[in-house]
């Protein structure tokens, strides 16, 4: 059985940063829900380095083109942030986006804003200013998602504590390693389960 899982957004999504295809966040996250529901797991990423909000329609038009996809996770706003864009207009293309996504029969997993102050290579005080920011920015984020029957996950709490560890971003220090893209990977599975109606519980012996 095939489950087609479609992603869109930035760079998070994209894998910039992974040594290898397999590294990248959406070939973990296809692995974890293979091994776990015990079927074949089909990706088509439309995901595109350095895409903001104004670029969901392109993604989500490249998307409709390609599948009609079983799932789809949509991880959109540190570029958003980064690009000074993450207000009202961003939030409001994020929601048409969704709206879209889910005309074609789509549940919709929405990855929000990660804690872009984890980023290495930030110092004080942008480090700071960037943790108020992205926070308020991924708050804002879920409640638009929940109105539209999406399903937000966190990024900024259930990332910013293990992306300070060591080995979460690449040489660059910007963006994430292979270890960091399994880390969300990892973060967005229950939600993806949920949505798919897969039990989240086969996926325990995981990660043990």
């Amino acid at each position: 059985i095939e489950v087609p899982l479609p992603l869109s957004g930035e760079h998070l999504a994209a894998g910039l940063g992974a040594l290898t295809p397999r590294d990248t966040m959406a070939a973990q996250l296809a692995l974890l829900l293979s091994a776990g529901a015990g079927r074949p797991v089909h990706v088509t990423n439309v995901a595109v380095v350095g895409s903001r909000s104004r670029d969901l329609a392109r993604q989500v038009d490249a998307l409709a083109a390609a599948c009609r996809p079983d799932a789809v996770v949509m991880i959109v706003g540190a570029n958003d942030l980064m690009h000074h864009c993450a207000g009202d207009e961003a939030i409001r293309r994020q929601v048409l986006a969704v709206h879209r996504l889910t005309v074609l029969g789509a549940p919709v997993v929405v990855g929000t804003c990660p804690d872009v102050s984890a980023v290495p290579v930030l110092a004080d005080p942008l480090r700071h200013m960037a943790r108020h920011q992205a926070r308020a920015y991924g708050h804002a984020q879920a409640v638009a998602r929940r109105r539209t029957g999406a399903l937000p996950v966190d990024l900024f709490t259930l990332l910013g504590t293990r992306f300070r560890e060591p080995g979460m971003f690449a040489a660059d220090g910007y963006h994430p390693s292979g270890a960091g893209y399994a880390a969300a990977a990892e973060v967005l599975l229950p939600a993806v389960c949920e949505t798919l109606g897969i039990p989240i519980a086969t996926f325990l012996p995981l990660a043990a």
